[in-house]
């Protein structure tokens, strides 16, 4: 029930906000029929709004709602938002935002009003302030699992046209910047939701969501080492009586720009694994406690991981190329220092993904030569390199027009052998598997002297075969399909 007084109030309250939104022309005079405008406001101006809340004609508004809810606006309130000026100007802004949306005249009476008197009241008197998190992500295909779920995250497609989408789940989130940025409209493009509540400021509950996207985008990547990126974040509420507005926050464009790309189409045979992948991650995100001083350290593959991730957002090729060395070494390289750590990776890497085939075994051992030489190169900052990128792109015969688009190969290439190495010692270490074989922690396993003999060599491999199957995800054990041209295919595959 809405508290008689805070209702009476709100009236008032509406009555002389809306005379003053109309003298300092803060409702809009908007078409009917703007597509634009009906999906997601017009919302006006913030400021404006905040300077009616915090007046005179709010004063009675604002002491019925103190007055109707004290656990939200009393001294002892838990929340950091109990002051009622923010609620009096969100309220405001989202009964003129409604009334655009619906095309009715602005009126204490309206259905805007009243339905957002409704939503106030249910904002204001339940435990805890719900807060969402909306990520937009490019070459991914969610149609067929569309409102599947991995943990608390939503798989969405882009609705049409795409601004119903997010409009929906985070009123006046198109609004929340200045900035360009790109909307869901593509063809191969989707969505990443997820929503909880707290009493605290936003970032305690969005901090553990964007986390949680985060380890669900990495074990995309291991699954279907798609060219997938998030390219937008936005965070809000999912009422329309925002306590705080939203953010838009543009996410830093991969380098180079390409249309070679592969898109992770997900399907139901595979959102299983992807959820057992994901947990894993989740897992070993958890740092274990130790005996001696609390809290161990992360294990090397989680470093690995987030390596192979942060390949894909810095903005030169060169960062990449460091990245994913450290990627490879964190996944595959021995404990100590004693060997010479890059014959240590091509070999356990050649034996390990080549599945017994001598040519592809060849190709690997090549790769990480080449890699770990131009990593040397850049590191050392030698005058001359070992292969230029131009004898490289010779040697795998790459004769795209562009050299963006032959950089961006290369790097694919080698981006690949780390997602299956990382994949390889997933499914070693997996107990769910079988009795570990190359554990992640604590490990003192004599990994080459085992490689060198085929017997276990032999066991291995069926492990990292078998366990890419029992996941549903073939992918784990087998080196990705080529990169599409999607430019010049018009977004077909």
């Amino acid at each position: 029930m809405i508290d008689k007084k805070v209702s009476a109030a709100a009236s008032r309250f509406l009555a002389q906000a809306f005379a003053e939104a109309r003298r300092q022309q803060i409702i809009p005079k908007i078409p009917r029929h703007s597509r634009w405008q009906r999906y997601d406001g017009p919302w006006p101006a913030y400021w404006a709004c905040w300077e009616i809340a915090r007046g005179e004609i709010a004063a009675p508004f604002i002491a019925a709602l103190r007055e109707a809810y004290p656990a939200r606006f009393g001294e002892e309130s838990k929340f950091p938002y109990k002051d009622p000026e923010t609620y009096a100007r969100a309220y405001l802004s989202a009964v003129i935002a409604d009334s655009v949306i619906r095309a009715d005249r602005l009126s204490v009476k309206s259905p805007a009003a009243i339905s957002m008197l409704h939503e106030l009241q249910r904002v204001v008197s339940i435990e805890g302030q719900r807060f969402g998190v909306l990520w937009l992500l490019e070459d991914v295909d969610f149609r067929a699992v569309a409102k599947e779920t991995v943990g608390d995250i939503t798989l969405l497609p882009p609705s049409s046209p795409p601004e119903v989408l997010v409009s929906n789940l985070l009123p006046g989130a198109l609004w929340a910047s200045d900035d360009y940025y790109p909307m869901p409209g593509a063809k191969h493009a989707g969505l990443l939701y997820a929503s909880g509540a707290g009493t605290g400021h936003h970032w305690d509950v969005t901090t553990p969501l964007n986390n949680a996207m985060g380890r669900f985008m990495q074990a995309l990547r291991l699954a279907t080492a798609t060219t997938a990126l998030e390219t937008m974040v936005w965070i809000g509420e999912p009422s329309m009586i925002h306590v705080e507005l939203p953010e838009a926050h543009r996410q830093a464009s991969d380098f180079p720009e390409t249309w070679w790309r592969r898109v992770a189409t997900v399907t139901p045979d595979i959102l299983p694994g992807l959820r057992r992948l994901t947990a894993m991650i989740d897992r070993l995100e958890q740092p274990k406690p130790t005996r001696k001083k609390g809290q161990g350290a992360l294990p090397a593959i989680v470093i690995a991981i987030r390596r192979h991730s942060r390949s894909r957002r810095v903005t030169t090729w060169h960062d990449s190329v460091l990245e994913l060395a450290t990627a490879l070494e964190a996944c595959l390289g021995p404990q100590g220092r004693d060997q010479e750590i890059g014959l240590t990776l091509r070999t356990r890497a050649a034996h390990l993904l080549a599945h017994d085939d001598s040519e592809q075994a060849d190709a690997i051992y090549r790769d990480i030569t080449d890699l770990y030489g131009v990593r040397s190169d850049i590191i050392h900052g030698n005058p001359e390199w070992k292969k230029d990128p131009q004898t490289l792109w010779a040697e795998r015969g790459y004769t795209h027009i562009f050299e963006r688009d032959r950089t961006y190969a290369l790097l694919d290439g080698w981006r690949d052998i780390v997602r299956r190495a990382i994949s390889a010692r997933l499914m070693l270490a997996d107990e769910r598997l079988g009795t570990p074989l190359w554990p992640l922690i604590g490990d003192e396993t004599p990994v080459d002297r085992l490689l060198a003999r085929r017997d276990k060599r032999d066991e291995w491999r069926a492990r990292i075969v078998e366990g890419a199957a029992a996941y549903g995800l073939p992918l784990l054990a087998d080196p990705a399909p080529p990169l599409i041209d999607y430019l010049n295919r018009s977004g077909k595959p």
